[in-house]
């Protein structure tokens, strides 16, 4: 990787989450959630890109969610910043592919993080871990595997993608075991 001061490779990965059904989510909340998910991705993504411009090279990875892909009940604000994510890596990806810097995604089903632990009870993990045939949540380290390739010299010619970390969840459909 080219090393010259400045912002080389971005991970852009701050997320918040609430849940609730999209006709009673608080909308005080959903700006909130904008704000923090898709306008703070954003805000990143200008700033190093600008950077990376004037070197001529860099890596920018945003860390969406299969939420962003699919609609899951009750996480409204949550996946429509996601899916948000994902049509921005893909923007910046046009626009700035010509000009030695890529961007790509990934885009994890839960991941074993505190976050999940304080929005996903007993009966989330069980639907989620049902219907994945990894059978399991995401390890921190395995999304970060993920990133580590995106970012390197290795994913030079990978650009606009969103890498699913997920298990084999968005590969299946109803899982019957």
């Amino acid at each position: 990787m080219k090393e010259a001061g400045g912002k080389d490779i971005l991970v852009a990965s701050a997320a918040i989450v609430k849940t609730n059904a999209i006709l009673d989510f608080d909308p005080e909340d959903w700006r909130r959630i904008i704000d923090v998910n898709l306008t703070g991705a954003f805000h990143c993504c200008q700033l190093a890109g600008r950077q990376m411009l004037e070197k001529g090279w860099g890596r920018i990875i945003t860390v969406s969610s299969v939420n962003g892909q699919i609609a899951n009940t009750g996480r409204g604000a949550y996946s429509c910043t996601k899916g948000g994510v994902g049509m921005l890596t893909r923007l910046l990806a046009t626009e700035l592919g010509d000009k030695g810097i890529t961007a790509n995604a990934v885009a994890p089903v839960p991941v074993d993080t505190p976050m999940v632990l304080q929005v996903h009870g007993p009966k989330d993990r069980a639907a989620w871990e049902a219907q994945i045939p990894a059978k399991r949540y995401a390890k921190p380290e395995e999304v970060a595997s993920a990133i580590k390739f995106l970012a390197s010299d290795d994913a030079g010619y990978i650009n606009g993608h969103i890498l699913n970390v997920d298990g084999g969840f968005m590969a299946s459909g109803v899982l019957i075991r």
